[in-house]
């Protein structure tokens, strides 16, 4: 096969994006037999990086690496950064995005990798610096570099600054939704500092405020829903519900001190029975911040508080997946759906994909017919069940 001919069924793989049962067989396929052709082998170990087969992953990678050039390793330098990003391996993904900007100082994609992974981490700062490098790169995306330069600026309550590179992304892409949200975000903000809504509002109960506050939440409006819930508290200084979403809405803008803060006082004030809810958000907090075995106590207390929960099972088996531990989340996720709280198809979903990785195809496709029975709007379960049948289907014709 010519190298036109590879590059083309290569094509044809990465058009069924979205499917990485049926992906990882047809490019298993490619490369081996052309096991030195780099996009094939980074696809490969993207789809990897997908089902949560971190090592396996690694190894393609790893090898891929010694067969290139030094100045041919960008996209693997990249993808090593996007990898350990997946697994909660901070420090080492800062590192490869380094890398990568070292040997291209002027794209924008190494600075951006390098600026989200500090953002992640709480250190907005540092991050805001690399979001700034990357605006003026003269190559990659820029518009993305605007974007989440708005998105650090924002959380830092810099508003104004935020509102300027949000219409600076829109200036590039005018279809760029995620900086449509931030620009109408920080407007929103805007408009209730200089209104007579601010004023307004203390005359409201604290659970109409809190409401408020979740409705902005919900629309995409973080920063808004922030300085809602900071004015109520203001007002209502002991409301544990609000203290609770004070402290969602930080984690969410990576402001993980603060947020843990807040998060604790809505243990203080939370009722016993209720205890689970910031134990939980507790998790989430240091999931995201990339503190993965921090995350799994926390997520482990929150079952132990409230173990009818499906809920609480079902992010412990996620993180245990992050850290590659697939059959201890498989048993998080059965322990799941013997629950009697909580939305169970998204525990069918979760231990699809499970099964999915392991390549349990059979049992994946019936749990994600499960999932897409029980919601018919959870299209990942839909687009899920159709993966594992390509899959099967190809498998048996060959």
């Amino acid at each position: 096969m010519d190298a036109k001919s590879v590059k083309d069924q290569l094509q044809r793989i990465q058009n069924v994006e979205g499917l990485p049962a049926f992906q990882l067989i047809l490019l298993g396929e490619l490369i081996s037999n052309h096991r030195d052709y780099l996009p094939g082998l980074l696809n490969y170990a993207n789809v990897l990086v997908t089902l949560d087969r971190y090592g396996e992953a690694k190894e393609v990678l790893t090898e891929a690496m010694q067969h290139t050039r030094q100045d041919k390793r960008y996209s693997l330098f990249q993808q090593m950064g996007k990898m350990c990003k997946e697994m909660g391996d901070f420090g080492s993904s800062f590192q490869w995005f380094v890398k990568a900007i070292d040997l291209k100082p002027d794209d924008a994609d190494g600075y951006i990798g390098a600026g989200a992974i500090l953002a992640r981490q709480g250190r907005l700062e540092e991050a805001e610096q690399y979001h700034r490098k990357a605006t003026v790169c003269s190559e990659g995306c820029i518009d993305e570099a605007f974007l989440n330069l708005g998105f650090v600026l924002r959380a830092q309550e810099r508003f104004a600054e935020a509102q300027k590179y949000f219409e600076k992304a829109l200036e590039l892409d005018a279809g760029y939704d995620e900086a449509k949200i931030g620009l109408n975000d920080v407007r929103a903000v805007f408009a209730y500092l200089e209104s007579e809504r601010r004023r307004q509002t203390k005359d409201w109960t604290p659970k109409e405020r809190l409401w408020q506050s979740r409705e902005a939440e919900n629309s995409g409006s973080i920063a808004y829903s922030l300085i809602l819930t900071k004015d109520l508290l203001e007002d209502h200084s002991e409301y544990a519900p609000a203290y609770l979403d004070y402290g969602v809405t930080l984690v969410s803008l990576s402001r993980y001190v603060e947020a843990r803060v807040a998060l604790e006082k809505a243990l203080e004030l939370c009722p016993e029975n209720k205890l689970f809810i910031p134990t939980y958000h507790m998790g989430h907090l240091y999931e995201l911040k990339g503190e993965f075995q921090e995350a799994t106590e926390w997520f482990r207390r929150a079952i132990k508080l409230r173990p009818q929960n499906a809920e609480n099972h079902g992010e412990l088996g996620y993180i245990l997946v992050k850290q590659g531990r697939l059959e201890e989340a498989r048993w998080c996720y059965e322990s799941a759906l013997e629950c009697s709280e909580g939305d169970l198809s998204e525990i069918y979903l979760g231990l699809g994909c499970v099964f999915r990785s392991q390549e349990k195809l059979l049992k994946a496709l019936k749990c994600f017919e499960k999932a897409f029975e029980l919601d018919p709007e959870l299209e990942a379960a839909e687009v899920g069940a159709r993966d594992i049948k390509l899959a099967i289907d190809y498998r048996k014709r060959k």
